[in-house]
């Protein structure tokens, strides 16, 4: 057995630390003292001693001052050592010392924004910024966290207040640049980034920055040339090679005669790329892998042409890159046989889990809709974008995980998932979604029509569309096996939005004027079909055509130029006819629909969102199909609904149509009344919802578990009466379902949830703790039944649940976080350590379970003060958030833990003016005595008074 050495000062000072977290001040002073008699340079020490003199108000401010510089220091040594956590820490400390230290405040925000703590950073880098105006390197940083959180012009101010501090940083430049594209000011973006080339003109990354701009200018051979600089200066710089090749295809066509020019060079830059990859070793192909979905042929399905062989060749290319890169994902997956009590486990990958078109059309229909009791949904949403669709996209799986994440990561998620079947809603928008594609992660891959082109990609199996959308000839157009699901295939229900009351005059158009509601982007209307706006303005004088503005100026220049050039030849001016409004929010977007004459599809590539949006409000609708399936939505929807007057076989009909409809307001408004009494028929789909199940039932060869039909209907209808708080229907039919089937887990987990939510706790318990026997590898199961009987007390038996939860998906972070606060209320400590720090492996950025944990550490007296103030603040957050979105008693607790933690945080105390009136006012008071000029504790503390008075 070792000994240690009486005189060294590593023990002194760790003993000094001991002592100073036992709160034996004196004692530790004593131990840091010797500690640095015997090493007189050991910084550690000395920084340990000047904190505890500081605490105990025993440090002048030349003092203060010198101690703050040594923990200055340290902290910056912790950082270059990796350790941000404890680099933290001292950055904290110095600013406690010297609360002016901008540097301090720079380097803890720098710290901070690598660990992911965006807000806290940028409130540090607002101190720096305050005790130090002319750092531009905060500006810049500052920057970049405001473009994180999307607050775009702000962060354009902050760069250029950079640049104005730093006008010769190339990288600040650059950086404005990328913020100035994201808000669709291209042609500033462009200024900024060959300012930043002015000043180096080698840097790659920003000739493909200014390449970029330019494709979303639709100047292509600016582009080209930037990308070719970037190559020039990188030789391997793979990101620059997509551009090249996607730089081939414009955003909208001068002339139908470009789309096929641009359509051949395209294909040959395809060609070349594909085979270079394939001549290279599979190192080089491998380091290839980081560039596949940065830049997509996304416009290459509005050519209206068939793209499958081209697709092909794209999709070959990019699964050989990544199947290079990870060969460990590529291989196929055996299906296994599933046990007859076995759920299907599907996934579905996006970056749209949120008010978008995609989420709209198809998931939610699906998701929400497909049955519970023989489904189990695994929800991944790489992108970043988090709204109310978003939350309630995570109600409707059972497993649901948002980004960002690694790839890596991504990868090893899913394949952990062990799912039957992994659904891509789309392949052509979202970077992430398209890498994963490229792999084999589930033993069944399928597609749809989010992006109605096909993918190209060999991993991936089916292709899911609309029987009344595909031609007889659908089969042609798609690398994936093409499946007819009947109606339109999607589950769809009426936007619940409130239009904004618009009028013609508002948009240019005299009450007398018809209009043609032209609402697709841009570049869906193809130069061969430029000609029906002049016919149909040709025989009906009193008519405007309403369009959307594109983002790019240059799009809408080509487009009018086009018009102008399809008027002329009929002796008219465009301008006269023609009306561009700005792009629109959803409420003054359904406004403005909602007064159309006429619905205008357009040729090619029709609309579904948009057709379905004006259907809503009764708008009669014209379309002529196209060849191909993305030509054919609105056929498909007037088919359904059996108004099919207004679908055109030519364009001659087309126009003919359009201008009886114009000019006869009693035909217009028979159509319009028909468009009212069949548009129901379009609404919440069961058919195609049994009939999308049939298909994944017979694709992994399992039968289903409850055979009827009628059972399936019965449970879809009460979950929707359960979501729409309809609890005595949905209780009604929930019975009925266990009167056919006492066995129907998700029956019994619905009645019990529904109990719960009705306050009937014990009928809630009952049901769960049935359907745990019924169905024991349900994690949402016994989740649940745990959050039941911890909201009750019933610590053991929640832990109990919580434990059967985890054994069935060990990598779930927030069972792991309430098994660990149920393991804390039972003073279970460093069993609930290991909880919340299991939790923190998966998920880092977990703020509750960080927070909890440092609860529970500070319950076992085991946090130095200045850790003790990091876990206050985290509370403060935890408890803002709560009280944000309703949760009262949540957030009340978390505010006094914040104060438990450290009692000078007296801001915390401002938002506890809810709940137990007298405990509101000892908080309010505390706060007073820690500062009794606190105008808002004292106003607060006068409100209550009142409040108890008028009771």
């Amino acid at each position: 057995m070792s000994t240690l050495q009486p005189q060294s000062a590593a023990v002194y000072n760790n003993l000094g630390y001991t002592l100073q977290q036992q709160g034996k001040l004196d004692e530790a002073v004593a131990c840091y003292q010797r500690a640095l008699e015997i090493q007189p340079k050991y910084t550690e020490a000395e920084v340990n001693l000047g904190n505890i003199l500081h605490r105990q108000g025993k440090l002048t401010t030349e003092q203060q001052a010198y101690y703050a510089a040594l923990n200055h220091r340290l902290g910056i040594a912790c950082k270059k050592a990796g350790d941000l956590k404890t680099a933290v820490t001292y950055y904290q400390q110095a600013i406690a010392l010297q609360p002016d230290l901008a540097e301090a405040h720079y380097n803890l925000g720098d710290v901070l924004q690598q660990q992911g703590q965006v807000d806290a950073a940028q409130k540090s880098y607002l101190q720096a910024i305050k005790y130090n105006p002319d750092n531009a390197y905060a500006y810049n940083n500052l920057g970049a966290i405001l473009e994180q959180k999307g607050q775009l012009a702000k962060a354009v101010k902050s760069y250029q207040q950079a640049l104005k501090l730093k006008p010769n940083l190339a990288i600040i430049h650059n950086n404005l640049g990328n913020v100035l594209k994201s808000l669709g000011r291209f042609e500033a973006a462009v200024e900024s980034y060959q300012q930043a080339l002015k000043l180096n003109q080698y840097l790659a990354q920003v000739h493909y920055n200014l390449a970029n701009t330019f494709k979303k200018l639709n100047k292509l051979e600016a582009a080209a040339a930037s990308y070719k600089q970037a190559l020039k200066i990188k030789p391997d710089f793979d990101y620059a090679k997509f551009g090249l090749v996607m730089s081939q295809i414009p955003i909208i066509y001068t002339s139908s005669e470009e789309i096929q020019v641009k359509r051949n060079l395209y294909q040959q830059a395809l060609q070349n790329l594909a085979a270079k990859y394939q001549a290279d070793n599979q190192k080089k192909r491998a380091n290839a892998a980081t560039a596949i979905g940065s830049l997509q042929p996304f416009y290459l399905a509005y050519q209206g042409l068939n793209d499958r062989d081209l697709q092909c060749i794209y999709g070959e290319m990019i699964c050989q890159i990544m199947s290079s890169r990870y060969p460990q994902w590529s291989q196929p997956i055996e299906l296994p046989k599933l046990k007859v009590n076995e759920k299907i486990r599907i996934g579905f990958v996006s970056g749209f889990f949120s008010n978008h078109s995609n989420w709209k059309i198809p998931i939610k229909g699906w998701v929400e809709n497909l049955d519970k009791s023989e489904f189990e949904l695994f929800g991944y949403h790489t992108g970043a974008k988090h709204d109310r669709e978003t939350k309630i996209a995570a109600k409707a799986f059972d497993k649901f995980t948002q980004g960002p994440l690694v790839f890596e990561k991504w990868c090893e998620l899913i394949q952990q998932d062990k799912l039957h079947i992994l659904i891509f809603p789309e392949f052509g928008m979202d970077p992430i979604t398209m890498k994963l594609g490229c792999l084999k992660l589930a033993p069944i891959q399928m597609t749809s029509w989010g992006h109605p082109n096909t993918s190209g990609l060999p991993t991936i199996d089916y292709y899911l569309s609309s029987d009344l959308m595909e031609p007889e000839n659908g089969q042609e157009y798609y690398t994936e096996k093409l499946v007819r699901l009947p109606n339109l295939s999607i589950y769809y229900t009426p936007l619940a939005i409130q239009p904004k009351t618009v009028t013609k005059k508002d948009i240019g158009i005299e009450d007398n004027e018809i209009m043609f509601w032209c609402c697709q982007s841009l570049y869906k209307y193809l130069p061969q079909h430029d000609d029906i706006f002049p016919r149909i303005a040709q025989n009906l004088k009193n008519c405007k055509f309403v369009f959307i503005k594109h983002e790019s100026q240059y799009v809408n220049e080509v487009f009018s130029q086009r018009l102008n050039s399809a008027f002329a030849e009929l002796g008219l001016h465009y301008q006269d006819y023609c009306i561009f409004l700005p792009r629109l929010n959803a409420a003054t977007f359904a406004g403005t629909a909602a007064m159309a004459d006429v619905f205008l599809d357009s040729m090619g590539w029709s609309g579904c969102n948009s057709s379905l949006e004006a259907i809503a409000h009764n708008i009669p609708t014209l379309t002529l199909p196209g060849d191909s399936m993305r030509g054919r939505h609105t056929l498909a929807i007037l088919k359904m609904m059996g108004v099919e007057e207004t679908i055109a076989t030519n364009k001659e009909e087309y126009v003919n149509i359009a201008v009886r409809l114009g000019q006869d307001a009693e035909y217009r408004q028979h159509i319009s009344q028909q468009v009212a009494q069949n548009k129901h028929k379009l609404y919440d789909d069961v058919k195609l919802m049994r009939a999308l199940e049939d298909f994944l039932f017979q694709v992994v060869n399992k039968p289903r578990r409850f055979a009827q039909r009628e059972i399936a209907e019965i449970f879809q209808l009460a979950v929707q009466h359960q979501r729409a708080n309809r609890f005595a229907e949905a209780e009604n039919l929930y019975r009925q379902i266990l009167e056919k089937q006492p066995e129907h887990a998700e029956a019994l987990y619905g009645l019990g949830m529904l109990a719960q939510q009705m306050g009937q706790l014990q009928t809630a318990e009952q049901c769960l703790s049935t359907a745990t026997q019924v169905q024991p590898d349900s994690v949402k199961i016994w989740f649940s039944l745990g959050n039941l009987h911890q909201a009750q007390g019933q610590l053991t038996a929640a832990e109990v649940a919580y434990q059967c939860a985890i054994a069935l998906r060990p990598d779930a972070v927030p069972i792991y976080n309430n098994l660990g606060y149920t393991l804390e209320q039972q003073g279970k400590f460093d069993e609930a350590v290991a909880c919340y720090q299991k939790a923190l492996e998966i998920q880092p950025n977990c703020v509750e379970a960080e927070a909890n944990l440092g609860n529970t550490l500070y319950a076992q007296k085991k946090l130095s003060v200045e850790q003790q103030l990091y876990y206050s603040v985290l509370n403060r957050r935890l408890g803002m958030s709560r009280q944000k979105v309703g949760d009262l008693k949540t957030a009340l607790a978390y505010y006094r833990q914040a104060i438990a933690l450290h009692p000078d945080l007296a801001d915390t105390n401002y938002n506890l003016d809810e709940g137990n009136l007298e405990e509101a006012i000892a908080d309010y008071q505390k706060v007073l005595e820690i500062n009794t000029h606190d105008r808002e504790s004292g106003l607060n503390l006068g409100k209550i008074h009142q409040q108890q008075v008028s009771i």
